[in-house]
């Protein structure tokens, strides 16, 4: 299921933090709590624990990046939410939760947000023969090796990011047991129009890989990454991806 939330930014304000990721967890995170007596916000948030949604944030045209802030093109601008899951029950909790939070304001640093629509979106199909998908990464794809309580990220700049993409997506779908051990671990992405990307995510300087690349996996595999985004940090906003083409071809 994908959600859409669109919201609007603050009269006579024309800022927003770069930090957004940080700013859209704050907005989950608020509305989790405030629905339901806030019960689904400790089955979410309490403990360390990979939660079954991602999500990407859609900017006006026109923003302009200035270290820790971005300049939007004007008061009131338009900004959109898009939450993903393959969830059937995260799916239904989050978009209780945004309907109960519509027409409400949402601090975030230099501005606001306010919902004014919550809008299911139409998934596009991926038929039982195909294999391939063209996609564009709507959040950036986080690809992260945690080695000696060090963190290393990989981007497609790097000479080993096919073998530790494959890797990442195998250990997101370990347990999975509805996936076969081959599909699990054969999953792959050949980039096509990407390039290297740094973001800021509470305080830290990521290295990320965003544009158009060529995925491949069974039909199912797909399916499930469509729905829930790929790579590490899914649920923080990272590895959310729109369809261009399907492949034909088994």
């Amino acid at each position: 299921m994908r959600l859409a939330l669109q919201m609007r930014t603050g009269l006579e304000r024309e800022t927003f933090p770069s930090d957004n990721r940080r700013a859209c967890l704050s907005l989950i995170k608020r509305a989790t709590i405030e629905y339901a007596d806030g019960k689904y916000f400790e089955e979410f948030y309490q403990g360390n624990h990979t939660k079954a949604f991602s999500f990407a944030l859609g900017l006006p045209r026109g923003v302009r990046f200035a270290g820790d802030t971005i300049f939007l093109p004007k008061p009131e601008s338009q900004i959109t939410l898009t939450i993903s899951t393959a969830d059937p029950r995260t799916a239904a909790i989050l978009s209780n939760a945004f309907l109960a939070m519509k027409g409400k304001t949402h601090p975030v640093k230099g501005n606001m947000l306010r919902i004014e629509k919550v809008v299911l979106l139409p998934e596009k199909p991926i038929p039982q023969n195909s294999h391939v998908l063209l996609i564009r990464m709507l959040a950036p794809l986080c690809i992260r090796e945690h080695i000696d309580n060090k963190d290393r990220y990989i981007t497609i700049e790097d000479a080993d990011f096919a073998q530790q993409f494959t890797r990442v997506i195998a250990y997101q779908l370990k347990d999975h047991t509805e996936f076969t051990e081959k599909e699990k671990n054969s999953v792959q992405l050949i980039p096509y129009e990407m390039k290297k990307t740094v973001v800021r995510h509470y305080g830290q300087k990521i290295a990320c890989s965003l544009g158009v690349g060529v995925l491949t996996a069974s039909p199912r595999v797909l399916h499930y990454l469509y729905q829930s985004g790929m790579g590490s940090r899914r649920s923080a906003g990272f590895g959310l991806f729109d369809i261009i083409t399907v492949s034909k071809g088994g």
